[in-house]
């Protein structure tokens, strides 16, 4: 399975690496001639920096069966418009590869990019709790549900908090992998 990771200015790090992390394992516990994993982190940009300034190496662009879309720095009263502004290549990127088939997730407020890129619009989604009212005043043709965990509608999954991605994750490997390497 190919999991192409979209890196951008300013994307948590850890969302970028988390998953990746957990693909990794499950490979090494599926062990030889299991499943397994081809992870790569991917941008249209050739040089990115997540938050706090981390460096990340990136590849460009390619196809992948899943796409991953880390979340960003977001907090109450911050510029949301001045944040999404800057981000028309990782849009259009989402985009493309949606409309190329592949499963698109993202992890807790990088719903907002997937929002920007059309994918939510008559989906249910979810979001950080604390962003989830924005996410539905912003967007209102999306139906927000701040109560779940990670929501799957039809090809595009979305995970409320940081936390919520190892939730995904898990899914993706006992779907993939089976229970056994999963748990």
């Amino acid at each position: 399975m190919r999991v192409a990771v979209l890196a951008y200015p300013g994307c948590f790090a850890s969302e970028v690496f988390g998953v990746p992390d957990l693909l990794t394992m499950a490979t090494h516990v599926a062990g030889p001639g299991g499943p397994r994993y081809e992870v790569s982190i991917v941008s249209p940009r050739r040089r990115v920096l997540a938050s706090g300034g981390a460096a990340l190496d990136v590849s460009p662009l390619r196809e992948a069966d899943v796409l991953l879309v880390p979340g960003f720095e977001l907090a109450p009263g911050l510029d949301l418009d001045a944040r999404l502004a800057p981000l028309g290549p990782e849009v259009a990127a989402i985009r493309a590869h949606a409309a190329a088939g592949t499963a698109v997730v993202a992890i807790c407020v990088g719903a907002f990019l997937l929002a920007e890129a059309g994918l939510l619009d008559g989906r249910r989604a979810t979001t950080a709790w604390l962003l989830a009212g924005e996410l539905a005043r912003r967007y209102p043709d999306i139906d927000v549900r701040p109560e779940l965990l990670v929501v799957t509608d039809t090809g595009v999954t979305t995970t409320a908090a940081f936390s919520a991605m190892y939730d995904f994750a898990l899914n993706l490997i006992r779907r993939h992998s089976g229970a056994g390497v999963a748990g």
